[in-house]
């Protein structure tokens, strides 16, 4: 126990400086992108979405099936556009908190963005909606399409978001592919197949094709692959920790900024903390693991928590009024009540596999199965025999670790995550790269126990080193 409150100790020591560093230099770099960006030229962004609705890059009310054209999203799209657009409001607010439209007198966000959008732009009805501060996010998201979509239209701006995403996601394929070639067998070539393994489950069941162009996720996910990047193509766990948790910081702060609570926080969670396992090369990291599993945990979430609050003091500064409850009252409906248990979030997430399946209901439960049965079989062939490499046990823990994190996540906000199923289960690509990792583990455990000398125990050495670290 007491080393556990040492090792938090010294995690929140070293994260909170670059937290709140991190926090404050992306709050202000958003406002002033606000600055910058908002409102978009009134003509030029009023004819821009008017030839989308004319083309149906814009549909007159929210499309609920994933659609390879407009992507998956449209409702968030039409609100970051109604974000872009001139509010009439000062501009101290809309520089803090970017506004969307609301029926007069209602004060609700519970209506379709789309439908509201098509009838301010095609019909006219502009009087019948007033602006409204959206306080729940940073809205990093509403600057690039307020710059962006008056000079490249709806879905120019749509394809470009798609280019940079398929471009990351090619890249750090390709790079991890590559050094996995250059490396001699052991664990800095596994590493590299597993970040291949990573991206290719991105690549083909992350739904990519769908919420890469949408413009409240196609902006943080490069921020995600940045991180995973980092992981892998570094050394963190010998990395000295001011950098290592700058970094961390940096990414979450990014990622906070530009999220729409479309699921990227949970996947850079849960995947960052299996990452970190994967850079283990020898005893010597697996003593340096638990520290710097801490180090991470306690930078991401110090991050997005000081984020936050310099957002709701600012607001409250600006707007006034209760800001602090009326975001406490949308997180505690976030995180659910008796009507959302688990099981009818498993139904839901499962109805929405189509997003991840390639379009395809069937073939996305499928790989969700294929995945879940990977990582069971692989974690019962990798702990079932006490000759396995510890390393290798080590890693395996901490990859059950971070999809056990995964799953709590969406329990935790079990609401959030069943009303808004179609985004949300993206995130379970870490779950699905993560058992197939944990069978590549499996058989890299199977292939040292046959080369290993007859009579030598690996496990008995591994407890023999975690009782020595454990005394140090």
């Amino acid at each position: 126990m007491r080393a556990t409150a040492k090792i938090v100790g010294r995690a929140l020591t070293a994260a909170l400086p670059a937290s709140v560093i991190a926090a404050v230099l992306v709050f202000v770099a958003a406002v002033a992108m606000n600055a910058a960006a908002l409102p978009a030229p009134a003509e030029r962004l009023d004819a821009r979405m008017r030839e989308a609705f004319a083309t149906g890059a814009l549909p007159d009310r929210h499309v609920y099936d994933p659609d390879r054209r407009i992507g998956a999203l449209t409702w968030n799209d039409c609100l970051i556009l109604m974000m872009a657009m001139d509010p009439g409001r000062p501009r101290s607010e809309i520089l803090v908190s970017p506004m969307i439209r609301t029926p007069n007198g209602t004060r609700t966000t519970q209506r379709d963005a789309c439908r509201m959008l098509h009838d301010i732009v095609i019909e006219g009805r502009s009087d019948a909606f007033e602006a409204m501060p959206y306080q729940r996010y940073i809205s990093a998201f509403a600057a690039p399409a307020a710059l962006l979509v008056p000079r490249l239209g709806v879905a120019g701006y749509r394809a470009l978001l798609a280019a940079v995403n398929y471009a990351s996601v090619l890249s750090i394929l390709g790079a991890c592919l590559f050094f996995a070639r250059r490396s001699r067998a052991g664990p800095r070539r596994r590493k590299f197949l597993a970040g291949a393994v990573l991206f290719a489950c991105i690549l083909v069941f992350g739904g990519m094709e769908f919420y890469a162009q949408g413009f409240g996720i196609g902006l943080a996910d490069p921020f995600v692959y940045g991180l995973f990047a980092a992981l892998l193509f570094g050394r963190p766990l010998r990395t000295g920790r001011r950098r290592f948790v700058t970094i961390t910081a940096a990414a979450f702060a990014l990622v906070t900024a530009f999220e729409f609570w479309t699921g990227q926080l949970p996947l850079a969670f849960a995947g960052g903390v299996g990452l970190l396992a994967l850079d283990m090369e020898d005893e010597a990291d697996l003593a340096a693991l638990p520290q710097r599993l801490a180090d991470f945990a306690a930078t991401a979430l110090a991050t997005v928590f000081l984020l936050f609050a310099i957002k709701i003091a600012v607001a409250q500064a600006v707007f006034g009024g209760d800001i602090l409850g009326d975001f406490m009252g949308e997180l505690e409906l976030r995180a659910g009540s008796a009507d959302y248990g688990p099981f009818n979030l498993f139904l839901h997430l499962a109805g929405r596999a189509d997003h991840v399946g390639q379009g395809s209901l069937v073939l996305g439960l499928l790989n969700g199965l294929a995945g879940t049965v990977a990582l069971g079989v692989g974690a019962v062939r990798l702990f079932r025999s006490e000759r396995s490499d510890p390393l290798l046990r080590g890693t395996g823990f901490v990859l059950l670790l971070s999809v056990v994190l995964l799953a709590g996540w969406h329990l935790v906000f079990r609401n959030h995550s069943t009303i808004h199923s179609e985004f949300m289960v993206r995130s379970f690509v870490w779950w699905n790269a993560a058992g197939w990792i944990m069978l590549m583990l499996a058989a890299a455990a199977r292939s040292r126990r046959a080369e290993a000398p007859e009579g030598v125990d690996q496990s008995s050495a591994g407890r023999a080193f975690a009782r020595k670290t454990s005394r140090s």
